[in-house]
């Protein structure tokens, strides 16, 4: 089974991210210049533990920090190499952005461990966070979307790719510049 399939089975349908046609629709909850990044090119799927009014471990009480979550999860798999994608939306300032993709790197894995542990998935995977920011700029003339790439950190234990001012991805683009 692949990564996807083990992740459609695992992640009840409440907690999915919107699809509409070959786009997965991360969208943030409350008021902002960064509303919505639209996420296409492989085989993928998404899931959000942030939803408004919904505790992403209603199990527990609101320790500070145990409900920092991403706005998505994107599981992908690109020319069979498994991909999961924190993908944080920030308007401008992304202070934050860096401590919630971490809480969902140790989140994923937990996750990866268990999956192992019961025999569903013993391959691992390569993390990566996505940080969409804003605010709006100018583009200069002749600029176009195509031209710009993602910025890439990878000083970490896994990579953070940053965009700014992009309302779409392509999940093969970014593979592509993570690849060695």
């Amino acid at each position: 089974m692949s990564l996807v399939g083990v992740f459609e089975g695992l992640i009840h349908s409440d907690w999915r991210i919107e699809r509409i046609d070959s786009n997965w629709h991360v969208r943030e909850h409350k008021p902002t210049s960064n509303p919505d990044l639209k996420i296409s090119g492989a085989k993928a799927f998404g899931f959000s533990l942030d939803q408004s009014g919904r505790m992403a471990w209603p199990f527990m009480q609101a320790l500070a920090g145990m409900h920092k979550v991403c706005d998505a999860i994107i599981i992908a798999e690109i020319d069979d190499a498994p991909l999961v994608i924190a993908v944080e939306l920030k308007s401008g300032n992304i202070g934050t952005a860096s401590r919630q993709i971490h809480s969902t790197w140790l989140f994923m894995e937990w996750l990866r461990t268990l999956l192992e542990y019961h025999s569903h998935w013993p391959h691992g995977w390569m993390f990566c966070g996505l940080i969409s920011s804003t605010p709006r700029r100018q583009e200069h003339k002749g600029t176009t979307h195509r031209n710009r790439s993602f910025e890439i950190d990878k000083s970490g234990p896994y990579p953070v790719a940053k965009i700014r001012n992009r309302p779409n991805i392509n999940l093969r683009d970014l593979h592509k510049e993570l690849s060695p």
